[in-house]
Protein backbone atom coordinates (compact mmCIF):
# COMPACT_ATOMS: atom_id res chain seq x y z
CA UNK A 1 0.00 0.00 0.00
CA UNK A 2 1.33 3.66 -0.29
CA UNK A 3 1.55 3.69 3.35
CA UNK A 4 3.56 1.21 3.21
CA UNK A 5 5.91 2.34 0.59
CA UNK A 6 6.37 5.38 2.03
CA UNK A 7 7.01 4.25 5.60
CA UNK A 8 10.04 6.13 6.91
CA UNK A 9 10.58 8.34 4.25
CA UNK A 10 11.14 12.10 5.40
CA UNK A 11 10.60 13.70 1.72
CA UNK A 12 6.90 11.89 1.75
CA UNK A 13 5.70 12.51 5.83
CA UNK A 14 3.57 14.84 5.24
CA UNK A 15 1.80 13.19 2.32
CA UNK A 16 2.11 10.18 4.54
CA UNK A 17 0.60 11.44 7.57
CA UNK A 18 -2.39 12.96 5.35
CA UNK A 19 -3.20 9.79 4.33
CA UNK A 20 -3.10 8.16 7.79
CA UNK A 21 -5.53 10.48 8.32
CA UNK A 22 -7.84 9.57 5.53
CA UNK A 23 -7.58 5.90 6.15
CA UNK A 24 -8.27 6.39 10.06
CA UNK A 25 -11.20 8.11 9.07
CA UNK A 26 -12.48 5.85 6.65
CA UNK A 27 -12.06 2.86 9.12
CA UNK A 28 -13.83 4.94 11.72
CA UNK A 29 -17.09 5.47 8.75
CA UNK A 30 -16.95 1.47 8.68
CA UNK A 31 -17.74 1.22 12.71
CA UNK A 32 -14.33 0.55 13.17
CA UNK A 33 -12.88 3.21 16.38
CA UNK A 34 -10.49 1.05 17.65
CA UNK A 35 -8.71 0.42 14.23
CA UNK A 36 -9.02 3.91 13.84
CA UNK A 37 -7.82 4.97 17.23
CA UNK A 38 -4.82 2.66 16.36
CA UNK A 39 -4.27 3.50 12.81
CA UNK A 40 -4.11 7.66 13.60
CA UNK A 41 -1.51 7.18 16.66
CA UNK A 42 1.19 5.65 14.61
CA UNK A 43 2.16 9.63 13.41
CA UNK A 44 4.30 11.53 15.70
CA UNK A 45 3.20 14.47 13.96
CA UNK A 46 5.08 16.72 16.06
CA UNK A 47 8.28 15.52 14.43
CA UNK A 48 6.50 16.42 11.00
CA UNK A 49 8.61 19.88 9.78
CA UNK A 50 6.61 20.70 6.62
CA UNK A 51 3.34 20.29 8.33
CA UNK A 52 1.72 24.09 8.98
CA UNK A 53 0.76 24.32 12.80
CA UNK A 54 -2.87 24.69 12.25
CA UNK A 55 -3.10 21.22 10.59
CA UNK A 56 -0.62 19.85 13.66
CA UNK A 57 -3.20 20.76 16.21
CA UNK A 58 -6.37 19.64 13.72
CA UNK A 59 -4.16 16.12 13.56
CA UNK A 60 -3.95 16.41 17.53
CA UNK A 61 -7.15 16.96 18.16
CA UNK A 62 -8.32 14.04 16.05
CA UNK A 63 -6.14 11.59 17.97
CA UNK A 64 -7.25 12.69 21.17
CA UNK A 65 -11.16 12.76 20.22
CA UNK A 66 -10.53 8.85 19.42
CA UNK A 67 -7.98 8.28 22.24
CA UNK A 68 -11.23 9.56 24.13
CA UNK A 69 -13.77 7.87 22.49
CA UNK A 70 -12.20 4.62 22.34
CA UNK A 71 -11.60 4.97 26.96
CA UNK A 72 -7.80 5.44 26.00
CA UNK A 73 -7.93 7.78 28.87
CA UNK A 74 -3.84 7.38 29.64
CA UNK A 75 -2.87 7.56 25.66
CA UNK A 76 -5.24 10.82 25.39
CA UNK A 77 -3.56 12.38 28.32
CA UNK A 78 -0.21 11.76 26.54
CA UNK A 79 -1.27 13.48 23.04
CA UNK A 80 -3.06 16.43 25.06
CA UNK A 81 0.67 17.43 26.36
CA UNK A 82 1.78 17.79 23.03
CA UNK A 83 -0.96 20.75 22.15
CA UNK A 84 0.74 24.07 22.25
CA UNK A 85 -1.83 25.93 24.06
CA UNK A 86 -0.09 29.03 23.66
CA UNK A 87 -0.37 28.94 19.76
CA UNK A 88 -4.24 27.43 20.34
CA UNK A 89 -4.76 31.29 21.80
CA UNK A 90 -3.54 33.33 18.59
CA UNK A 91 -5.34 34.98 16.26
CA UNK A 92 -7.24 31.93 13.83
CA UNK A 93 -7.05 29.03 16.30
CA UNK A 94 -10.20 30.27 18.39
CA UNK A 95 -12.52 27.27 16.97
CA UNK A 96 -9.49 24.52 17.63
CA UNK A 97 -9.15 26.04 20.85
CA UNK A 98 -12.86 25.70 22.32
CA UNK A 99 -12.41 22.11 20.51
CA UNK A 100 -9.44 20.74 22.19
CA UNK A 101 -11.16 22.72 25.69
CA UNK A 102 -14.04 20.69 25.03
CA UNK A 103 -11.96 17.56 24.61
CA UNK A 104 -9.70 18.27 27.92
CA UNK A 105 -13.03 18.82 29.90
CA UNK A 106 -14.39 15.24 29.00
CA UNK A 107 -11.43 13.97 30.16
CA UNK A 108 -11.18 15.98 33.16
CA UNK A 109 -14.52 14.88 34.05
CA UNK A 110 -13.50 11.47 33.62
CA UNK A 111 -10.75 11.85 35.90
CA UNK A 112 -13.01 13.20 38.53
CA UNK A 113 -10.40 16.84 38.13
CA UNK A 114 -13.20 19.37 38.75
CA UNK A 115 -10.37 22.00 39.19
CA UNK A 116 -8.57 21.44 36.12
CA UNK A 117 -12.49 21.01 34.41
CA UNK A 118 -13.04 24.58 35.80
CA UNK A 119 -9.89 26.02 34.33
CA UNK A 120 -10.97 24.50 30.97
CA UNK A 121 -14.10 26.46 31.66
CA UNK A 122 -12.81 29.41 32.04
CA UNK A 123 -10.78 29.23 29.19
CA UNK A 124 -13.87 28.48 27.06
CA UNK A 125 -15.36 31.51 28.85
CA UNK A 126 -12.58 33.65 27.53
CA UNK A 127 -12.77 32.75 24.17
CA UNK A 128 -16.53 33.71 24.25
CA UNK A 129 -16.06 36.77 25.69
CA UNK A 130 -13.40 38.01 22.78
CA UNK A 131 -16.14 36.31 20.35
CA UNK A 132 -19.05 38.86 21.89
CA UNK A 133 -21.10 35.29 22.53
CA UNK A 134 -23.34 36.29 25.41
CA UNK A 135 -24.90 32.53 25.79
CA UNK A 136 -21.80 30.91 25.37
CA UNK A 137 -19.93 33.24 28.00
CA UNK A 138 -22.95 32.49 30.13
CA UNK A 139 -22.76 28.64 30.04
CA UNK A 140 -19.22 28.46 30.37
CA UNK A 141 -19.13 30.95 33.61
CA UNK A 142 -21.54 28.94 34.93
CA UNK A 143 -19.76 25.61 34.44
CA UNK A 144 -16.31 27.75 35.74
CA UNK A 145 -17.98 28.81 39.06
CA UNK A 146 -20.16 25.06 39.53
CA UNK A 147 -16.63 22.89 39.25
CA UNK A 148 -14.22 25.74 41.03
CA UNK A 149 -16.70 25.36 44.11
CA UNK A 150 -16.36 21.80 43.89
CA UNK A 151 -12.60 21.77 43.77
CA UNK A 152 -10.68 21.08 46.81
CA UNK A 153 -9.96 24.01 48.29
CA UNK A 154 -6.01 25.38 47.95
CA UNK A 155 -4.41 29.19 47.01
CA UNK A 156 -4.86 27.98 43.64
CA UNK A 157 -8.50 27.82 43.73
CA UNK A 158 -8.74 30.76 46.36
CA UNK A 159 -7.12 32.80 43.66
CA UNK A 160 -9.45 31.62 40.79
CA UNK A 161 -12.63 32.38 42.84
CA UNK A 162 -11.49 35.98 43.61
CA UNK A 163 -10.28 36.92 40.14
CA UNK A 164 -14.04 35.80 39.04
CA UNK A 165 -15.71 37.70 41.56
CA UNK A 166 -14.20 40.56 40.07
CA UNK A 167 -15.98 39.52 36.76
CA UNK A 168 -19.06 41.03 38.25
CA UNK A 169 -21.05 42.44 34.79
CA UNK A 170 -21.11 38.74 33.49
CA UNK A 171 -22.26 37.74 36.97
CA UNK A 172 -25.17 39.97 37.29
CA UNK A 173 -26.80 37.84 34.70
CA UNK A 174 -26.09 34.61 36.63
CA UNK A 175 -27.73 35.31 40.59
CA UNK A 176 -26.99 31.81 41.66
CA UNK A 177 -23.30 31.36 40.19
CA UNK A 178 -22.86 35.08 41.47
CA UNK A 179 -24.20 33.81 44.94
CA UNK A 180 -22.03 30.97 45.57
CA UNK A 181 -18.57 32.99 44.20
CA UNK A 182 -19.86 35.67 47.42
CA UNK A 183 -20.10 32.82 49.54
CA UNK A 184 -16.62 31.46 48.72
CA UNK A 185 -15.15 34.41 48.96
CA UNK A 186 -16.48 35.53 53.18
CA UNK A 187 -15.32 34.44 55.86
CA UNK A 188 -18.92 32.77 57.31
CA UNK A 189 -20.51 29.61 57.25
CA UNK A 190 -22.64 29.09 54.22
CA UNK A 191 -26.72 27.86 55.17
CA UNK A 192 -28.16 25.01 53.13
CA UNK A 193 -30.21 25.11 51.38
CA UNK A 194 -29.27 28.28 50.47
CA UNK A 195 -32.39 31.28 51.24
CA UNK A 196 -33.95 32.79 48.14
CA UNK A 197 -32.32 35.92 49.66
CA UNK A 198 -28.44 34.49 49.20
CA UNK A 199 -29.03 33.85 45.54
CA UNK A 200 -30.27 37.58 45.00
Amino acid sequence: TLRTVSAGKLMVELERARLTKTLSRIREDEGKKEEACKILQEIQVETIGSMELKEKAEFLLEQIRLCIETKKWVRASIVAKKVNTEKLGEGGFEDLKLRFYELMIQYYKHEGAYFDTCKCYHAVMLTKSKAKDMDGLKEALKMTVLYLVLSPYDSEVSDMIHRLKAVQKELKLLPLARALVYLFTTNELIPWPMTKKRTC
